[in-house]
């Protein structure tokens, strides 16, 4: 089975990547070329839609964006796609923020590295695999998911801000 582009990868490679596979019409929702089509369909539905909560995983793996998705479902409210988010991947697994560490500056799991230094470095024009050096502490996984809760909090001011 192949690798779909996620939208982590994405917004480590730029706002307006799109990955070679995806089509840019933003109406189109797909899912990898190889996708089990059966779990992209079945699975537990968002609350009062016909909408399967798997659709949207699949559209963000596929490198469209939580806007993106909610334009082509709009029964599916933004608060519902991001506690299925929250519910797939725990900000408590990236950051943690305590007291006893750093004054409660967020910092990554596991590491004493705050989470304003990957965005600082970025900022300047660092990448990703610059910032993994400066600190080793923090691996791929940590960085590319804090963008991705990045991308999703940014997505859904937006979301919610925008005319529909």
């Amino acid at each position: 089975m192949t690798q779909a582009t996620t939208a982590a990868d994405i917004s480590a490679n730029g706002a307006d990547a799109t990955p070679a596979d995806v089509p840019t019409d933003a109406n189109v929702i797909v899912a990898p070329a190889d996708a089990d089509k059966d779990a992209m369909q079945g699975g537990p539905a968002f609350p009062e839609t016909d909408v399967p909560m798997q659709r949207l995983f699949h559209c963000l793996d596929s490198g469209y964006s939580l806007h993106t998705f909610l334009n082509r479902f709009p029964q599916v409210s933004a608060e519902q796609a991001l506690d299925a988010i929250g519910k797939r991947m725990r900000a408590n697994d990236v950051v943690r923020s305590d007291r006893g560490v750093l004054g409660g500056t967020p910092t990554f799991v596991g590491a004493r590295v705050p989470v304003e230094a990957l965005f600082s470095h970025l900022a300047r024009g660092a990448d990703i695999d610059e910032f993994l050096e400066d600190f080793p502490t923090v691996s791929r996984e940590q960085a590319v998911n804090a963008l991705a809760l990045a991308q999703t909090a940014l997505d859904a001011i937006a979301y919610e801000t925008s005319d529909r």
